[in-house]
């Protein structure tokens, strides 16, 4: 509705919005809202779990996504609506804070948004909902917090156990989740660094690389770096052991000047003079490189062809052209110092690799730069197309975030749906502790809690109401908290016994940060849209 004179004054129009603007308010804010929800949350709720389903995203150009990711589905969803933002919103900060629960923060939150509008129209006031589930949700973290599990990171077993939990939704439950649990498991070990009494695991040391063929079992861990070039010359070696690594940042071949020049040339050996000068401008900047000892070359620059061919008969392996990032993360991994004038090149400032090899992928060559050193880590991920691995990117992230947050706070709570469960009885329970209307919203919370479990035991197969009901029959006995919906067997069972943990940390950021959105978008109650203005008849178009 288009509202451009909201009241008169004195019987004269008073213009408050411009004609471009619309209003909603009331009920149809709140109504336009919780549809908006229950579409996203419907379109996301066939992805939860192992056993979710994929979507299929065609971008604007034809290009193909295949993911059950949250947030990747959002992302590339193209979400209008201000609404839908949001939940796009909440699901790349979910990720970026802790990688992992996407979908269950942007499911959660839509059953939370849709059932708190159904109280409204009950009668009960938008801002008693959102206090209660400011109340509900204190119930469920204290209730999180006790079934949660301390552990200790250097218990590889768990933590291998956590990463395919995390890996498991992304590949599904029937793939191969070893050689990504291991991975995962060894790259955040590997980085893990102790400051005080906290460890501090720094994830941009670590690098991942997708190389089309083979399959997952043939992917790899570097203890280094991985540089998506090949060697400048065929006669030069191609594996270079106990290398001495050079890293400049200047040219080895011929300048070209920067303003326009005129040589007046007398005679052929003219010619031949001021080539013979170029060249040997060029290959004095060479000789101090060689000096220093290097055997392996990296230059940021350009390196012409008279000089790779002199870097080959000295046995020096040389890569040219190397992306900044790739030089920067070497010189951590190398300990060599990055030199941007040929005179500093000398011993002290060479790093040191154990192996330097360049190394085929199909038609792709690749050199790889073993320094043994935990300061930099590569993952070489290989498959069939580059839609898989796309997909296994996803998931190896999801991993290595997933140990990377048992670092910061080593607890766990457990996975299948069996924690979410075990919060909603408690939250069930609290009601009865609550007056009058607020009862109605603690029971909403709850149920929405239960949501998620129902969603996930249909998603693996089982039957919604049956199984859903055993679940709640387990779990109000003693130590029932452990039940959960085991994905890779396809029943309800003790999800120890199959490891399936989750982070608490994790655990408890998805479900603050659904209950935080939903209490926002239930206590709007009016929304100002401005739209493009039309476009002026023969606006722009020349006299």
């Amino acid at each position: 509705m288009t509202v451009a004179i909201p009241a008169q004054i004195g019987g004269q129009p008073v213009l408050i919005l411009k004609e471009n603007v619309n209003r909603r308010t009331g009920d149809e804010v709140i109504a336009n809202s919780a549809m908006t929800a229950e579409v996203i949350g419907e379109f996301l709720k066939s992805s939860l779990g192992p056993k979710g389903m994929d979507k299929l995203l065609v971008g604007t150009v034809g290009d193909i996504t295949f993911t059950k990711s949250g947030v990747t589905i959002l992302s590339e969803a193209n979400v209008e609506h201000p609404v839908g933002k949001l939940f796009v919103e909440l699901s790349k900060a979910t990720d970026k804070n802790v990688g992992d629960g996407t979908t269950s923060a942007v499911v959660f939150a839509s059953a939370l948004i849709r059932r708190g509008f159904e109280l409204i129209k009950m009668g009960v006031h938008p801002n008693l909902v959102a206090v209660g589930y400011s109340k509900a949700l204190g119930v469920a973290v204290d209730c999180a917090e006790k079934i949660a599990m301390r552990i200790k990171v250097d218990d590889e077993e768990l933590l291998k156990k956590v990463a395919s939990t995390a890996i498991m939704p992304a590949i599904g439950s029937d793939g191969n989740l070893e050689p990504l649990a291991n991975m995962a498991m060894e790259v955040v070990k590997s980085t893990a660094e102790k400051r005080g009494r906290r460890f501090f695991v720094d994830t941009e040391q670590i690098s991942i690389v997708k190389k089309v063929g083979g399959n997952l079992s043939d992917s790899r861990l570097v203890r280094g770096v991985v540089v998506e070039k090949e060697v400048q010359h065929p006669n030069m070696p191609k594996v270079v052991k106990d290398a001495r690594i050079a890293l400049v940042d200047f040219s080895l071949e011929v300048k070209k000047t920067e303003i326009s020049t005129e040589i007046e040339i007398t005679s052929p050996e003219h010619i031949s003079e001021i080539k013979s000068r170029e060249r040997e401008s060029v290959l004095s900047k060479l000789s101090n490189i060689t000096r220093a000892g290097a055997n392996v070359l990296f230059c940021q620059k350009g390196i012409a062809d008279f000089v790779a061919h002199k870097l080959a008969n000295e046995g020096i392996m040389a890569v040219s052209r190397v992306k900044r990032s790739d030089v920067e993360r070497l010189a951590r991994a190398t300990g060599a110092t990055i030199i941007n004038d040929p005179e500093d090149i000398v011993p002290e400032r060479l790093g040191n690799a154990k192996e330097v090899e360049e190394v085929t992928y199909g038609k792709d060559k690749v050199v790889i730069v073993e320094s043994g050193e935990p300061v930099a880590l590569s993952i070489v991920l290989r498959g069939a197309d580059e839609d898989i691995l796309d997909n296994y990117e996803r998931a190896i992230k999801r991993g290595v975030s997933a140990v990377a947050n048992l670092y910061e706070d080593p607890r766990v709570v457990l996975g299948g749906g069996a924690s979410i469960l075990e919060v909603s009885k408690a939250v069930n329970k609290a009601k009865v502790k609550q007056k009058g209307e607020m009862q109605l919203v603690f029971e909403a919370y709850s149920r929405a809690l239960e949501e998620l479990v129902e969603t996930l035991v249909s998603n693996c197969g089982l039957n919604k109401l049956k199984d859903t009901a055993e679940l709640r029959t387990l779990h109000h006995r003693k130590n029932g908290f452990v039940f959960g919906v085991d994905g890779l067997n396809k029943k309800i069972a003790d999800v120890r016994r199959t490891g399936l943990y989750e982070p608490f940390r994790v655990f408890k950021y998805w479900i603050e940060n659904a209950t935080d959105l939903a209490s926002l978008v239930l206590k709007v109650d009016d929304m100002i849209l401005t739209t493009k203005p039309p476009e002026e008849k023969g606006k722009g178009e020349r006299a």
